[in-house]
């Protein structure tokens, strides 16, 4: 005969004893061996990071359970995202609980399992904006206040002179040519760089280095303009494709001859313009190319236009419609409509009269072009202001000029098109400028290097 025994054990548990005059069985239920732990809370951490746009966060799940264990749940649970758009979490085996970054805003990362859950804030803020110089000796940083004017960064510089340097579109790292090769560095939170590994990729042909760089905007090749002897077209061309890590990948492949100083690319990625100068009598040449898939180029047809006498800077507008061009001892800028297959046509009237045109930029609305003028080496340049018509001819704003530093060889207009800068070789130092609705320029000060000569080349994170 069986009796059935209701008792608690310690801390509320419940026993079942069954007894009988031949057997006394005792089950415990959930009261010590063969009892499992149930999870009682999730913490997500890190608690509240704010990471840059464009980075990567990994998130990990901690579970605490009955029995006071805890136990690292990040592959276990369901994580979430509130706000796709801001950033977007990864559930896929191998990389569960990494954020991808995708805009500025907030959102709020969850994981759940088992009816428990965590959460944890994220904020993605814009990447820092940051302006780099480059000189005959150093690269120099500086942040760019909300008014415009640029501070050093910490550090101010580094070491090693360049004659151009660019920006990838994601902020994220810095190409400048140097010598005889291609110096390649990542862009830290603050902005300041770091260089890669190796530090610096050969860039050469025959016995020349590089003078200019200019990427893709697909973020997957990076152009060098080698130039070669005036007059024997034995420069070149050099494609370097990009890998993931932002690496220039080496050795590079020659896509073009000829003897080119600076290259532009229209916004699409579809076209390259190659400012070839100069043979013998001085006399500069556009060559047009189409950009393949794999960034090859290919001669367009016509493959090669005139471009006055010593073409210094080459830039479209933000819509691809038009390029321009600055002419230095032809005292002109060049204005050209991109037709069909990338082929350029003169707009009526062909040109703009410049005094010794040196740099050259667009506003990213496209409205204004703005041009650093070489009035004589050691005395103070100027910048000339052109509002943009529809069919693309420049005509001077009122004023038309503003003065800069000595020979201002270089121009950036800041991402937000709210403030320009100059960089000027003679001197060696930066015009900054606040550009007004109408595309007026209004100087906010002029910084000086704190070392080497001759800055040359200005770019910006964006």
């Amino acid at each position: 005969m069986e009796k059935r025994e209701l008792e608690r054990c310690a801390g509320g548990r419940l026993v079942i004893r069954l007894r009988s005059t031949l057997v006394l069985a005792v089950f415990a239920v959930s009261c010590g061996g063969g009892s499992f732990p149930s999870l009682v809370s999730i913490k997500v951490s890190p608690i509240q990071p704010s990471i840059i746009a464009g980075e990567t966060q990994q998130f990990t799940a901690t579970g605490s359970y009955s029995n006071d264990v805890s136990r690292d749940i990040t592959a276990s649970v369901v994580w979430t995202s509130s706000n796709a758009p801001v950033a977007s979490i990864s559930n896929t085996a191998g990389s569960a609980g990494l954020a991808t970054t995708l805009a500025p805003g907030s959102t709020t990362i969850s994981a759940a399992l088992g009816g428990e859950s965590g959460t944890s804030s994220l904020a993605v803020v814009h990447r820092p904006e940051v302006a780099y110089v480059a000189n005959q000796n150093a690269i120099d940083q500086y942040s760019i206040a909300d008014d415009g004017s640029l501070h050093p960064l910490t550090p101010a510089s580094v070491s090693g002179g360049a004659a151009s340097i660019r920006i990838d579109g994601n902020g994220a790292h810095a190409y400048a040519t140097s010598g005889l090769g291609v110096l390649q560095f990542t862009i830290g939170p603050n902005g300041a760089l770091t260089s890669m590994a190796p530090a610096s990729v050969s860039a050469q042909i025959g016995s020349s280095g590089p003078v200019s760089v200019v990427l893709h905007p697909g973020g997957k090749f990076a152009y060098v303009a080698v130039p070669g002897e005036p007059g024997a077209g034995d420069g070149g061309i050099l494609k370097f494709a990009i890998g993931s890590d932002g690496s220039l990948q080496s050795p590079p492949t020659t896509v073009a001859g000829g003897n080119p100083a600076v290259i532009g690319i229209d916004p699409n990625g579809l076209y390259a313009y190659v400012a070839n100068y100069s043979d013998l009598s001085g006399t500069a040449d556009i060559a047009e190319y189409t950009i393949a898939a794999g960034g090859s180029l290919s001669p367009a047809n016509p493959t090669i236009i005139p471009a006055g006498i010593e073409a210094r800077s080459v830039v479209t507008d933000p819509q691809g419609l038009h390029l321009y061009v600055t002419a230095r001892s032809s005292n002109l800028v060049l204005q050209f409509g991109i037709g069909s297959g990338g082929v350029l046509t003169p707009l009526n009237p062909a040109s703009a009269a410049v005094a010794l045109p040196r740099g050259i930029a667009v506003d990213p609305n496209g409205q204004y072009l703005f041009v650093g003028t070489d009035n004589q080496v050691l005395s103070p340049g100027s910048v000339s202001a052109f509002s943009i018509s529809s069919n693309g001819a420049l005509a001077a704003l009122n004023p038309a000029t503003v003065a800069s530093g000595a020979d201002p060889i270089d121009i950036l207009i800041e991402p937000s098109g709210r403030f320009a800068y100059t960089a000027n070789y003679a001197d060696n130092s930066i015009s900054e400028y606040a550009i007004a609705a109408n595309g007026s320029l209004s100087s906010i000060g002029v910084v000086t290097l704190p070392a080497g000569s001759g800055a040359v080349s200005i770019a910006a994170t964006r």
